[in-house]
């Protein structure tokens, strides 16, 4: 069908936040003028600096985002200096987008007020601190003009610490590496490279056993109208051997034979080492081995929050030379909570691209899995990767009134693969297992149920054995004359010399004993036993026989009643 063009940006501007869709964001979708042209009038829009957006080509159910720079991937930003309407017109042909109304200013240059540094922070990394482009402990210091650093102490080996860079604490002006949506990792230590403007996230690798990295950032000769010609270098440096005579504890190592130890695990050798990685969700590590009795493996990320999914989308990568996710491994698709509003695609080997939104919202708590994939992997051995990137990931509540999710409740929790400050309490969690999804364990459930020996009540079948015997030839004679008189006072004589040859072998359905309970008129001289409570639970044959003579003496008051009338 024809293209359905909406401008999709900040909620400032356009009332919805990030929102591409012609359904949920009618009110941004552009006008055809008729000339190629297509245009959206935002009415008496207020001073403030950097607003940002771009145009979102919606042709079905796909969706192309279009900006400016370098692949079309940057943002527009403008400047509103005094209020106006601002007018927002897109050239499809050229990919052209342009910005007017009396108090609009396009930046010719970024005014930067602070800077600091953005990632997965965890440990000394980046303080602990995760995501926040407006944290203060990551603020760096202007060493010279336009030139900012920051240093982090003590870090442990790793391969995959993440950072980019954020002005002036938020997400509009960033540095990364990259194209946006790609982690690659940096050139070396001490190597000076392009920094991309609202690029991707950068891969900082430490292979000693504790380091210091020291971030730079130069912004000496970036042009902010091409966005080219910032810097980053990254130092990374091994801490001062004086640490290493500590270590010399760990040289009686060799001689406890503990690297005797590796080669017998053969892990290494014999295993699959499986990463999975993510801009949203945290890392996780699994080595798949022909031990585990399968060649097949499910990597899970999973999300809880104590709103609902409004929309979302997503790309999963791998290498399909060592795994493949064939359709029958993944019957029920790729995001479990979405029944309804789901889409799935493979526009290469090895990409799985998702989306999913539904205006009645996706209800995803308790820690429920937000992408699964069950692969088939190829080999036993080497390293491989998969990588999921959250472009877009919004929450909301819903109307009562109208069973549709409120826009006034919606959140976006990651805008263009980057994550955003939220007030919304989330949870996140990433999880490799061998085999497929745990699914079978819940059937054991209803297995305990026939194990709960309901059928257990057919002992009490066995009590009617013995008061019959006894019932029949009592309680009908004295019943129609004296039994309401006298039901209170003879069990109780009768309760004390069965009880104990009965309560032992009745004790296993005291369970159901208990249910005879109207009839613990018994229990103040069933206290003369040596437990009160055996007497009221476990004297099945004493409660047969008083609810014997109490329906007995319901009858005679029947009959009584009918004679009187």
């Amino acid at each position: 069908g024809d293209a359905v063009y909406v401008v999709a940006g900040v909620s400032e501007l356009c009332g919805t936040l990030w929102d591409p869709s012609p359904e949920t964001s009618a009110e941004n979708v552009m006008t055809d003028n008729g000339d190629g042209t297509f245009s959206k009038v935002f009415n008496a829009v207020a001073p403030m600096d950097s607003y940002q957006f771009k145009v979102v080509e919606n042709i079905g159910e796909a969706q192309n985002w279009i900006g400016i720079g370098l692949e079309y991937k940057d943002n527009f930003t403008f400047n509103v200096v005094e209020e106006c309407d601002v007018t927002v017109t897109y050239e499809p042909a050229t990919k052209t987008i342009t910005v007017t109304g009396t108090g609009v200013v396009i930046p010719t240059e970024l005014v930067i007020e602070s800077m600091r540094t953005v990632g997965n922070g965890d440990g000394n990394w980046l303080n602990g601190v995760a995501w926040d482009p407006a944290d203060d402990s990551n603020l760096m210091t202007e060493v010279s003009d336009k030139v900012y650093e920051i240093t982090y102490t003590d870090l442990e080996a790793y391969d995959n610490y993440q950072v980019k860079f954020a002005a002036n604490g938020g997400w509009a002006n960033s540095w990364g590496y990259g194209k946006n949506g790609e982690s690659p990792v940096y050139p070396g230590s001490g190597v000076e490279f392009d920094a991309v403007y609202n690029g991707g996230n950068i891969v900082v690798e430490v292979p000693y056993e504790l380091a210091d990295v020291t971030l730079r950032l130069d912004l000496t000769n970036f042009d902010f109208v091409t966005k080219q010609g910032a810097k980053i270098t990254i130092t990374v440096t091994e801490k001062t051997p004086a640490t290493e005579p500590e270590t010399t504890v760990p040289a009686t190592e060799p001689e406890t034979t503990v690297p005797a130890t590796e080669p017998e695990t053969t892990v290494p050798a014999t295993g699959l080492n499986i990463k999975a990685t993510s801009n949203y969700f945290p890392e996780a590590n699994y080595t798949l081995t022909e031990a585990d009795g399968t060649d097949l493996v499910t990597v899970t990320y999973y999300f809880d929050c104590a709103k609902q999914l409004l929309n979302t989308q997503w790309t999963l990568t791998f290498d399909p030379a060592v795994l493949s996710a064939l359709p029958e491994n993944n019957v029920a698709g790729f995001m479990p909570f979405a029944t309804n509003g789901a889409m799935y695609e493979t526009p290469a080997a090895g990409v799985i691209k998702g989306s999913a939104s539904d205006l009645g919202l996706y209800d995803i708590k308790d820690g429920q899995a937000f992408v699964q994939v069950t692969f088939k992997a190829l080999t036993f051995t080497g390293d491989t990767v998969v990588d999921l990137f959250v472009e877009d990931l919004t929450v909301s509540e819903l109307n009562p009134e109208t069973g549709k999710e409120d826009e006034t409740k919606e959140e976006s929790l990651v805008v263009n693969g980057q994550a955003t400050q939220t007030e919304t309490p989330v949870s996140v969690e990433t999880i490799i297992v061998p085999g497929v999804p745990a699914t079978e364990p819940e059937t054991t459930v209803p297995a305990t149920e026939p194990e709960t020996t309901v059928p257990a009540t057919e002992p009490e079948t066995t009590v009617p054995t013995e008061a019959p015997t006894e019932a029949p030839t009592e309680a009908p004679t004295e019943a129609p004359t004296e039994a309401p008189t006298e039901a209170p006072t003879e069990a109780p004589t009768e309760a004390p010399t069965e009880a104990p040859t009965d309560a032992p072998s009745t004790d296993a359905t005291g369970a159901t004993g208990a249910t005879v309970n109207p009839g613990t008129a018994d229990t103040p001289t069933g206290g003369t036993t040596s437990n009160g409570s055996a007497v009221q639970t476990g004297n099945a044959s004493m409660a047969v026989i008083i609810l014997l003579v109490l329906v007995s003496a319901c009858g005679v008051l029947y009959f009584t009643r009918k004679r009187v009338k």
